[in-house]
């Protein structure tokens, strides 16, 4: 090794100690301001002959993206300084001043070169000049392209509807009796409008995205053969569920928003269905069909929510770095406070498909640079007021920062004149119910039998074989209940989408102590402070509140 190279190595390993005294300053001072119950990184390796600088830094950058934030190149120290020695030498080596400082054997071999060159052009004169070498894009845009291709293939929409529950499990008894089950509908007062069974065409579930649809679509579909057997002699049901194949697109455009209402109309023309999407509510859908096109929907506690959406895309994806939901909050990797709704809003969500355990690095590495980003920008939309948004629709003021009370009022006329009904995710089994007796047609199945939770055996199990296996092997699968601080953070920046929570539950329990005549146990609310106390109409006898101008004469 000459002494120009021993130097620029020991000039590069300075540079890296130097960065990396800098980067555990930082972490050191990070730490200090958290008390002593979280532990430094210990870099082990320092010392040895055989240790990569660059597998030190990448560990600790990998310990950093919990916490704070490293570059994006994530350059080790001197690189840049290495690329544009490179650079500069390929510019000489095309000017032709590389010859005089190259070595002896590089000379040669540039010299037969170009006697090559010069002596195949001799031997063509007369013929074409070989084309430029087409230009090479990056591996990460041409990842991009593929996906923009596969996403924008026109696919005809699929009939096939969800995978209904399978058979029901032997229980002994006690297991029976200890199962939360909805309460009966045999005194139903269908005279009353809050309880009259409508007659839809078709059925539009627009579902909010981690509240709960995976397990009341399954639902829905194993109560549509039911129904047809029980309700009309039918061996198959006739009505069709509906899944278009588009793009994830949540907010429509005004052109894209007729179109979907076109396409509901067309599925009415062909006979009665069922159709789900993830869409923000849309205006005069219930018009599609002259026969009227149902909605309903189901929501979930907003906390509750947020936070399943990040144990979503950390633990289960692994589009997030798997760390507790406090150490991204804390670390600010999750940036919760500038966030606001003319910037962050994703009005498409862009799902990059995973690659498979055999893919290479490289498609790994793709992979996670690309969805980070998408699913850091959905979870800090999803936890900023969005059912809120989500029920009050597609319009400018839904989106209004100077009057967000406009968007709250218009959630909740949406909720109380537009749907059929919603339920709450807490108390699925009412729910369930309800769905039963205001779409008999659809929901009923067998007349006889009171929906329970052993009809929702997702919302209750663990479905997913990746979970399963990891939680078998002791990974963790989900993130530690969140600290103080940060819940009051969620709470605040989720004022709106509490306060409607609480509207939808108090219609959705005012309803079932109507519609199915109980005074038993209120259901459905989670204990989160003064907006989760039972309301006062909780505490009166249903014939209070049946009143008596609302009986037909």
């Amino acid at each position: 090794v000459s002494d120009e190279e021993r130097g620029i190595r020991d000039a590069r390993a300075r540079r890296f100690v130097a960065a990396y005294e800098a980067r555990n300053d930082a972490v050191e001072a990070f730490f200090e301001k958290r008390g002593e119950s979280h532990r430094l990184l210990v870099l082990r390796g320092l010392d040895e002959p055989n240790t990569s600088p660059k597998t030190t830094w990448t560990s600790l950058c990998n310990f950093l993206e919990a916490w704070s934030a490293c570059p994006a190149s994530r350059p080790l120290p001197g690189v840049l300084l290495v690329r544009e020695r490179r650079a500069a030498a390929a510019q000489r080596r095309t000017d032709g001043t590389e010859l005089d400082c190259a070595s002896p054997a590089a000379k040669r071999i540039q010299i037969v070169g170009d006697r090559g060159a010069a002596a195949g052009g001799s031997g063509s004169s007369g013929g074409a000049v070989a084309p430029p070498p087409a230009k090479r894009i990056s591996h990460i845009r041409a990842y991009k392209e593929r996906v923009k291709q596969h996403l924008e293939t026109p696919r005809n929409a699929s009939t096939t509807p969800p995978k209904p529950p399978g058979p029901r499990k032997p229980m002994s008894r006690s297991q029976r009796l200890a199962l939360k089950r909805a309460y009966a509908a045999s005194n139903v007062p269908t005279w009353h409008a809050e309880c009259a069974p409508r007659r839809p065409r078709g059925v539009l579930y627009n579902r909010i995205p981690k509240s709960g649809s995976a397990s009341i679509m399954s639902w829905m579909s194993g109560q549509l053969n039911l129904t047809a057997y029980h309700r009309f002699g039918k061996n198959v049901t006739d009505v069709t569920w509906w899944s278009p194949h588009i793009p994830k697109h949540r907010w429509l455009a005004e052109d894209d928003l007729a179109n979907y209402v076109a396409s509901l109309s067309e599925y009415g023309r062909r006979g009665r269905f069922v159709t789900q999407r993830h869409v923000y509510h849309p205006d005069g859908v219930e018009r599609a069909h002259a026969d009227g096109v149902a909605l309903v929907n189901l929501v979930r506690d907003p906390i509750d929510r947020c936070v399943s959406r990040y144990n979503y895309e950390a633990f289960y994806k692994k589009r997030l770095p798997p760390v507790d939901f406090d150490a991204c909050l804390d670390g600010g990797r999750c940036d919760f406070k500038h966030w606001h709704v003319s910037t962050g809003e994703q009005h498409r969500y862009q799902d990059y498909p995973v690659p498979s355990r055999k893919a290479s690095a490289k498609e790994w590495k793709k992979f996670q640079r690309l969805s980070y980003n998408q699913s850091m920008a959905l979870l800090r939309d999803e936890c900023h007021d969005y059912m809120t948004r989500w029920f009050c629709g597609h319009g400018p003021e839904c989106r209004d920062d100077s009057d967000p009370g406009r968007a709250l009022e218009k959630a909740k006329h949406n909720v109380r004149h537009a749907y059929a009904h919603v339920g709450v995710l807490e108390d699925l089994v009412n729910t369930a119910q309800m769905f039963r007796i205001l779409l008999p047609d659809f929901f009923e199945g067998d007349p006889d039998r009171t929906p329970d939770e052993a009809d929702f055996p997702a919302h209750h199990t663990e479905k997913s074989a990746v979970m399963v296996h990891a939680a078998a092997s002791g990974a963790k699968t989900k993130s530690a209940p969140l600290a103080p601080h940060n819940l009051d953070l969620l709470y605040a920046i989720n004022k709106r989408d509490v306060e409607l929570y609480y509207y939808i539950l108090g219609m959705h329990q005012r309803r079932v102590r109507l519609c199915l005549r109980t005074n038993g146990e209120v259901r459905g609310a989670r204990d989160h402070g003064d907006e989760g106390d039972v309301p006062d109409w909780a505490t009166k006898d249903v014939t209070a509140l049946l009143r008596v101008k609302d009986r037909p004469e």
